[in-house]
């Protein structure tokens, strides 16, 4: 296997090595990149107000990504 990744990057390494190990699709990486950009954003930014409309599209588009996320999982017998 691989060793579980650790530091302050440690969820983008971890996606990075499952697309490398072909357990996830490179087209599921660049989706999640939105959600850890808005996390990376939300926690070093929490003073600021969010703004519902640049929100919207992550919201809506969260149930398309698990689902793909799972299916890349079931194609490995992982899920």
């Amino acid at each position: 296997m691989f060793e579980i990744p650790t530091g302050t990057f440690w969820h983008r390494d971890l996606l990075l090595l499952a697309v490398n190990a072909k357990i996830i699709s490179p087209a599921v990486l660049e989706r999640a990149k939105e959600y850890m950009a808005f996390r990376h954003f939300f926690t070093h930014a929490y003073a600021l107000t969010l703004k519902p409309e640049r929100m919207r599209p992550l919201v809506e588009s969260a149930p398309d990504l698990i689902d793909e996320f799972k299916n890349d999982l079931k194609e490995h017998g992982i899920a």
